[in-house]
């Protein structure tokens, strides 16, 4: 892919909006700006320790997990403002 194909593609992941050909430099500009930036982030020296590898390791012990009966679920249930058979329906959040 050429790079001004790899330009209006990247805008396009961005929803940066149509393609406008007067923004196109000012846009090239940047992009390469950015990569340039990535290619001086692969300079810096890493850790010897990994960053992701603290995150795998667990502080707290984990429990078991033990199943146990609600012994109060049809309260919750019969109590709900609105059911469809065995189905609790809830407003909806995300349009």
């Amino acid at each position: 892919m050429d790079a001004q194909k790899t330009l209006r593609h990247v805008a396009e992941l961005a929803r940066l909006g149509p393609y406008d050909p007067q923004r196109e430099h000012a846009l090239s500009q940047q992009f390469q700006e950015i990569l340039t930036l990535f290619k001086d982030l692969a300079t810096v020296p890493k850790p010897e320790a990994s960053c992701g590898k603290a995150a795998l390791t667990p502080q707290t012990p984990l429990r078991q997990d033990d199943v146990q009966v609600f012994p109060q679920k049809e309260k919750i249930v019969n109590g709900f403002p609105r059911r469809e058979g065995n189905l609790l329906k809830v407003p909806k959040v995300i349009e």
